[in-house]
């Protein structure tokens, strides 16, 4: 048995660009066994992040204290937190099936959350700033990165309400914006944005 394929069969499956996630209510939703597994696996990160601490991390840092030049414990501290893959991995984790366990607890509350995240990320990035020198390039716009001194534009802000910077290679969402420009937290981040404040 031969199957032929043609190329208009695809065309109506959406790219992974355009395609809309589920959010984490509506994934909660479509599996209501997570209920019973996130506890579960809330542990299991747990355990796994008790084995790194013990073996890898505290050992570490000890070391760290060690040394008699300030400059170098502080270097070694903040190399090991940006180097530490499996470290981030596990608090990655945590805080996401933390935040899924919350959703169960209170789901009114974290709906309100998820509209509030959707308008942040909805705020037009183009609307944020008082941009310098911009311009359009195609379907996306150009312009000159508030995050450091640019003397030629290698801002760019997509149609799909993204940014990216060539020149400091930064980039993401509305809320990655205004946590770059403003040096804030994600909530003070979204705070800002539902609350209409122009950075």
């Amino acid at each position: 048995m031969r199957i032929s394929i043609r190329y208009f069969d695809f065309e109506e499956i959406p790219s992974i660009y355009e395609y809309q996630y589920p959010t984490d209510r509506e994934l909660l939703e479509i599996f209501p066994e997570a209920k019973n597994i996130i506890p579960l696996k809330i542990n299991d990160w747990l355990r796994r992040k008790g084995k790194l601490l013990s073996k890898e991390t505290i050992p570490f840092f000890r070391k760290c204290n060690a040394l008699s030049d300030e400059f170098a414990r502080a270097f070694w501290k903040e190399a090991y937190a940006y180097l530490a893959g499996g470290f981030n991995e596990i608090i990655r984790q945590l805080k996401r099936l933390r935040r899924l366990e919350a959703l169960m607890a209170d789901p009114e509350r974290a709906s309100n959350f998820e509209a509030k995240l959707q308008k942040a990320k909805d705020t037009p990035i183009i609307e944020l700033y008082d941009y310098e020198g911009i311009r359009r390039a195609g379907r996306n716009l150009i312009a000159r990165c508030p995050l450091h001194a640019d003397k030629s534009p290698s801002f760019y802000i997509y149609d799909n309400n993204s940014w990216y910077c060539f020149g400091c290679n930064r980039g993401g969402d509305s809320i990655d914006f205004v946590r770059a420009v403003h040096n804030v937290s994600f909530s003070k981040a979204l705070d800002l944005l539902t609350g209409g404040v122009k950075c």
